[in-house]
């Protein structure tokens, strides 16, 4: 598991779980392997500066199997996330943290989702109450 991670703002007590492929970004079959085939939905900048001033802090979770797949290189997928959350901060918006899986599925790791490795690991780093929070995904089961 990979953690990007910042430090939480001591007037926020709200989280949310986001996914990041389908939910801030055009998902695609084929992995987002480059900043340049990252899209971002076009409310999902929006919705991020709304959490962001209701206080709440955003954790993303995101399998990433393109890296063990070898479909992706670590430095680009590092700087998809450097320029993502760069843009999002530009926007007004922020990540407390993302947790990213590299594993593949046949791994078996406690990190992938729909495991709960990322989610346990996110709350017991930032002490989020996994019963009052809110996981937002485009999918019921997560299967790449």
């Amino acid at each position: 598991m990979i953690i990007c991670s910042g430090r939480p703002a001591a007037a926020f007590t709200s989280f949310v779980f986001l996914d990041r492929d389908g939910i801030l970004n055009v998902d695609r079959s084929d992995h987002v392997k480059h900043w340049s085939e990252f899209q971002f939905y076009p409310d999902a900048l929006e919705a991020l500066r709304r959490l962001r001033r209701r206080k709440i802090e955003v954790i993303l979770v995101s399998n990433q199997s393109a890296l063990n797949r070898g479909l992706t290189q670590w430095n680009d997928f590092l700087d998809i996330h450097r320029n993502m959350l760069q843009r999002i901060r530009a926007e007004g918006g922020d990540l407390l943290a993302a947790f990213y899986c590299p594993h593949r599925p046949d791994e078996a790791c406690d990190c992938r989702k729909p495991r709960p490795g990322m989610l346990r690991a996110a709350a017991d780093l930032y002490g989020v109450p996994l019963h009052a929070t809110t996981m937002m995904g485009d999918k019921v089961t997560v299967g790449h």
